[in-house]
């Protein structure tokens, strides 16, 4: 498992919603995750939403339970 494919799974993501997220094509993403990298851009792209949604995903866990949605 690669580590892409790891965060994505971690945050529940769906290789959609990464492809929607970082905004290059659900074959990009397939690409990243079983041979480790496709175009340099959408490479960096996926990367970088991944980085966004982990961090917003730690943001979240940080805030007390009762100011959660």
């Amino acid at each position: 498992m690669s580590p892409e494919q790891a965060d994505r799974i971690k945050l529940g993501w769906s290789r959609e919603k990464l492809a929607r997220q970082s905004g290059v094509s659900v074959a990009s993403v397939y690409l990243i995750e079983r041979i480790g990298g496709s175009i340099e851009t959408d490479d960096a792209r996926v990367r970088e939403a991944l980085q966004r949604g982990l961090a917003e995903q730690d943001a979240e866990l940080a805030r007390p339970e009762s100011d959660r949605p």
